[in-house]
C-alpha cells in the first residue's frame, strides 16, 4: 500500500499532462485548413531587362482576415499565421506561347500599403514542373501575423529574364497560408 501512495502524485501529474494539447502559453489551439493565396501580375515584357530584377506590383490585394472570420473566428483568436514552406507556384498565363523558362530568377515580397515589404521567396531559381508554363516557387516559412490582423496586402514580384521578351504578360503566383487559432 505505501508504494501506491508514493506513486499516486507522479501518476496523477502524468495523466493530466498526457491529456493536454496546448501551446507554450497554456492555450489550446488548432490549425485552420490551409488557405490558398493567389496574386496576378500584368506587365509588358519590354519592361524587363536580362540580368536585373525588375519589380512588378500585383493587380489585386488579399485579405486573410476575411478567411479567418468566414471560419467563425476573429483576429483576437489568432495565435499565428505562417506561410507553408515550399507551397508556392508561379505560372505564365499569358502570352500562351511563352515558357516559364524565360525567367532566370524571381523574388516575391508581400506588402501592406507603402510600408516595408516582407520577402517570402528570395532569388528563387525557376525550374518547370509538369508543365512548361508552371514552376515551383520555394516559399519560406515566415510569420504573417501582422498581415492577417490588419487587412489587405499586396505582392511585389521581382523578375530577371534570361533574354529580352516582348508582349503582354500575365503571371500568377500562389502559395498556402496556415492560420493557428485558439479554441
Amino acid at each position: 500500500m505505501p508504494i501506491l501512495r508514493r506513486l499516486a502524485l507522479p501518476l496523477t501529474v502524468l495523466f493530466v499532462l498526457a491529456g493536454c494539447d496546448s501551446t507554450d502559453s497554456g492555450e489550446d489551439t488548432f490549425f485552420l485548413p490551409a488557405e490558398r493565396v493567389s496574386f496576378e501580375f500584368e506587365f509588358d515584357g519590354d519592361a524587363l531587362t536580362p540580368g536585373e530584377l525588375t519589380e512588378i506590383a500585383s493587380e489585386g490585394m488579399q485579405n486573410l482576415r476575411v478567411y479567418i472570420e468566414s471560419s467563425a473566428f476573429t483576429v483576437d483568436d489568432v495565435v499565428a499565421v505562417r506561410l507553408e514552406e515550399g507551397s508556392g507556384t508561379i505560372t505564365v498565363a499569358r502570352p500562351p506561347d511563352v515558357s516559364i523558362e524565360f525567367i532566370d530568377r524571381a523574388r516575391l515580397r508581400l506588402q501592406q500599403g507603402t510600408g516595408a515589404a516582407l520577402t517570402v521567396a528570395d532569388d528563387a531559381e525557376i525550374t518547370p514542373t509538369t508543365s512548361e508554363r508552371t514552376a515551383a516557387l520555394d516559399i519560406e516559412t515566415v510569420n504573417l501575423m501582422d498581415f492577417a490582423v490588419t487587412g489587405d496586402f499586396g505582392a511585389l514580384l521581382d523578375l530577371d529574364p534570361v533574354t529580352e521578351v516582348e508582349g503582354d504578360f500575365l503571371i500568377t503566383v500562389t502559395f498556402n497560408a496556415v492560420v493557428e487559432v485558439r479554441q
